[in-house]
């Protein structure tokens, strides 16, 4: 949003900004929102936070969510720097078990990082079923009963059970 000469970006996660501050060619912004919600409608809640250090505000965020998305940046270093803004996927399972969150999805992968790895070390942390942020990944909420689900041509994620819905 460019208003009377002020450059606000709303990064929604998925590597928007990249792409948001293409449209700036000089990269001169003033602020940058990175969004961090808990919705609930009919009964089902949905949480998600992205680029966040370790912080009990997290399990506030995804207190009782049907689905807590968090990223699990797992990082080299990041858990020896002074200043946090990212988790390791052990810390996604450590605040979606405080929250009492019903289900974890990971997200926000670092390059080259092992998946399989990553979620196992959040299931061992959360101990509830832990999912992996996919292209094509569909999560039915609610009463219907959880299901997941990827389009043709996709695998299903690691841990996670592919249904037919």
């Amino acid at each position: 949003m460019d208003w009377d000469g002020y450059r606000l970006l709303l990064d929604l996660g998925y590597a928007t900004l990249p792409r948001l501050l293409a449209h700036w060619p000089d990269g001169a912004v003033d602020a940058v929102v990175v969004t961090h919600e808990h919705l609930e409608a009919g009964g089902v809640a949905l949480a998600y936070t992205g680029d966040t250090g370790p912080t009990p505000a997290l399990a506030e965020l995804g207190r009782d969510a049907d689905l807590f998305i968090v990223e699990a940046t797992d990082r080299d270093g990041e858990t020896d720097r002074p200043t946090r803004n990212l988790l390791t996927s052990a810390e996604a399972g450590h605040w979606a078990r405080r929250a009492g969150a019903r289900r974890l999805m990971l997200t926000h992968f670092w390059p080259g990082n092992d998946r399989a790895a990553s979620m196992a070390a959040a299931r061992e942390e959360f101990g509830g079923e832990v999912l992996a942020a996919e292209e094509g990944l569909h999560v039915t909420l609610g009463d219907t009963g959880a299901t997941t689900r990827q389009e043709p041509g996709h695998t299903a994620p690691v841990g996670s059970p592919q249904e037919d819905v």
